[in-house]
């Protein structure tokens, strides 16, 4: 039953990644990653490391993602600056996994809602397609 549902969640997901913008897309990775944050900086509250490591390599995930889609020709120096933060936070929450630091966590998870913040205010018009 597990797989099937694991099964249907990606072929969702796979659908859902065709048919919105690609500016939708860097917009739902931020939120997943800050998502996943949370859920890290609540289970290790609560002691449970386990939950803790998976979320904080989950979030890691999407912050590599997030910089795989850099474009840095065409980005310039935002795409350098954006690569750097994205770079600070990864180390960061290695540190944070390591040191069980919940103020590493809450730190990449503020600079991630800024550049969420920033994202979504982008005007359609300068959209990548």
């Amino acid at each position: 039953m597990r797989t099937s549902l694991q099964a249907y969640q990606r072929v969702s997901v796979n659908t859902l990644l065709e048919t919105v913008s690609p500016h939708k897309v860097i917009t739902m990775l931020l939120q997943g990653a800050v998502e996943r944050l949370i859920q890290a900086k609540g289970a290790l509250q609560q002691g449970n490391i386990t939950v803790k490591g998976e979320k904080i390599g989950k979030a890691s995930a999407i912050i590599y993602s997030l910089r795989d889609c850099l474009s840095m020709e065409e980005g310039g120096e935002i795409a350098v600056n954006l690569d750097n933060i994205y770079e600070f936070m990864a180390r960061h929450l290695i540190e944070a996994n390591q040191e069980n630091n919940p103020d590493k966590i809450e730190l990449v998870v503020s600079l991630l809602r800024e550049i969420q913040s920033a994202w979504i205010v982008i005007p359609i018009e300068h959209h990548f397609s």
